[in-house]
């Protein structure tokens, strides 16, 4: 899994082709990091994001 993290928008968005069950860890990520907002992104959208943003790995 993926992640892209938009601090202006206090927003991390997570991908992997894999999904299911994989997006189950997202939980806690959820609970390190409460004030941000968490998201799942499609394939198209995640593209989008990485036109302007560098993922990293988890």
């Amino acid at each position: 899994m993926k992640r892209i993290i938009d601090d202006k928008t206090k927003t991390i968005w997570y991908y992997s082709e894999s999904g299911f069950p994989t997006y189950m860890a997202i939980k806690v990520y959820r609970e390190r990091n409460p004030s941000y907002e968490h998201c799942i992104a499609s394939k198209e959208t995640w593209e989008r994001l990485c036109h302007t943003n560098k993922p990293m790995r988890l």
